[in-house]
């Protein structure tokens, strides 16, 4: 018999699911290259979440719950790409348990909206709200760990490329979602009159800009374009319904902007402009060639894929031998083959159902909307950082508010 789900469950829920976040953000990375404590013990964390409902740890764990919001269709596609990826991988291709492990427990952030939606779900009104905030701290803290471990500071950001040892920190989906829905944040919620909200809209104006920066810092173009393309959309959807406030801020950022960050940013646009003469595309054409070579040449591959743990000379990374491509579609292709893309693509057709209902909203979402089609623009075609746990967290928001954007609280113009 299940644990009745009441306050004391709920609070339980959010103390885990927080110091998961926490952990993560503080200790972890994007891309850690081996399983430390902090990975550990987000593993035992999880675990303990998910078999909240029960009233035995062990044999406890039931699926029922968590069925409730996710189509069958869906965790078919989980159980066959759990099983049989992972068994072709292992015991058919060989591949070793260190890369297994690194495919494996992506694959599992990415399936997380799964057993995550119900425990969401059963406290919508708190976690509808604050779990955008909670990805935010992730993004905030990614940052500012970006510059202490770089030894730089954000006024170096447009002099030089700004490395930060190969962590990755500003290439988490977290750091884009933050920058973008932090700087939305400060445009909602700027009000002259009243001092309480006008200090809040400025912290996170702060903290937005610092994700900024740390993008800026690391040169990603596309991340810094949506940003601030992001900033132009939704300030042209206030535009209509308070102008006055809107024009202001315009000014007031314009001003700021021209006074103190000007050579810097002409600096950082040059960079940018160097990048892109050095190298173009960064290569993702030969990334495609190298994973249809494989495809065409095997018929194992095209039909199974290398299978988890699986790894490929990726010209993107000097030809290298590794785990991974950077867009999602080749990636499954490269893992699971052309039998478990089919499966994979059931799993997206439920994401994107969820999706097209927040667009038809938009006007009730939007703010929650931008920052979550920057990440899946970035982080689907361009980037890999849907193998990292904050992705997993963003696409289990993204279901959470379409079932619930009513119940969304926005800034003091979104809702006249």
């Amino acid at each position: 018999m299940a644990i009745k789900y009441n306050k004391t469950t709920k609070r339980v829920n959010i103390i885990l699911l927080s110091g998961i976040i926490s952990i993560y953000a503080f200790f972890s990375s994007p891309t850690p290259d081996e399983i430390s404590y902090a990975e550990i013990l987000i593993a035992i964390f999880f675990i303990i979440l998910l078999g909240a409902y029960t009233p035995y740890f062990l044999g406890g764990f039931v699926l029922y719950p968590y069925i409730e919001r996710v189509p069958i269709y869906a965790w078919i596609a989980f159980i066959y790409l759990l099983f049989v990826p992972s068994v072709y991988g292992l015991i058919i291709k060989n591949n070793t348990v260190n890369d297994f492990i690194r495919d494996f427990i992506p694959f599992l952030y990415f399936f997380m909206p799964l057993f995550l939606i119900n425990i969401l779900q059963r406290n919508k009104l708190f976690w509808v709200n604050a779990l955008p905030y909670l990805i935010a701290i992730i993004g905030v803290l990614f940052s500012i760990r970006f510059f202490l471990v770089s030894g730089k500071t954000p006024i170096d950001v447009g002099t030089e490329y700004i490395s930060d040892k190969l962590l990755y920190f500003p290439m988490d989906p977290s750091v884009l979602f933050s920058a973008t829905f932090l700087l939305l944040r400060f445009i909602a919620n700027f009000n002259f009159s009243n001092l309480k909200t006008l200090i809040l809209s400025v912290l996170m104006f702060i903290a937005g800009f610092i994700c900024f920066l740390a993008l800026a810092g690391f040169l990603v173009r596309a991340q810094i374009f949506l940003v601030i393309f992001s900033l132009f959309v939704y300030m042209l959807f206030l535009l209509r319904k308070n102008p006055f406030k809107i024009l202001l801020l315009f000014s007031l950022i314009f001003l700021l902007f021209f006074y103190f960050f000007s050579d810097q940013f002409i600096s950082l646009f040059i960079l940018l402009i160097n990048k892109f003469r050095t190298v173009g595309f960064n290569s993702r054409d030969l990334e495609y060639r190298a994973v249809m070579n494989e495809f065409v040449n095997s018929v194992s591959f095209m039909i199974l894929g290398s299978g988890w743990g699986g790894l490929i000379n990726n010209p993107v990374i000097w030809g290298m031998k590794v785990r991974y491509v950077h867009n999602l579609y080749l990636y499954f292709i490269f893992k699971t083959g052309l039998i478990g893309f089919v499966f994979f693509l059931l799993y997206i057709f439920f994401i994107l159902k969820r999706f097209a209902i927040l667009l038809r909203n938009y006007n009730k979402s939007l703010i929650y909307l931008l920052p979550i089609i920057n990440v899946l623009i970035v982080f689907t075609i361009l980037e890999a950082g849907f193998k990292n746990l904050s992705f997993g967290l963003i696409l289990s928001y993204l279901i959470l508010i379409s079932y619930n954007f009513k119940d969304i609280k926005y800034g003091s113009d979104h809702n006249k």
